[in-house]
């Protein structure tokens, strides 16, 4: 089972959008992080922005 079938609510293309930092993963809301977080067993949604942020980063390098 894909990330997007157990999160419910997202895509896989919109999932995809949030690892490529193309949505930033800022403005997504409680309930789709918490159900993301859920899905993905991560306990902390603090985590999502970190993930975010590492992306970007590499992305300026490149």
């Amino acid at each position: 089972m894909q990330l997007a079938d157990k999160a419910g609510g997202f895509t896989f293309q919109h999932i995809s959008r949030y690892e490529r930092s193309e949505l930033d993963a800022g403005n997504m809301t409680l309930r789709k992080a918490i159900a993301l977080c859920d899905a993905s067993h991560m306990s902390n949604p603090r985590k999502l922005l970190e993930a975010a942020e590492t992306v970007k980063d590499a992305s300026k390098e490149s």
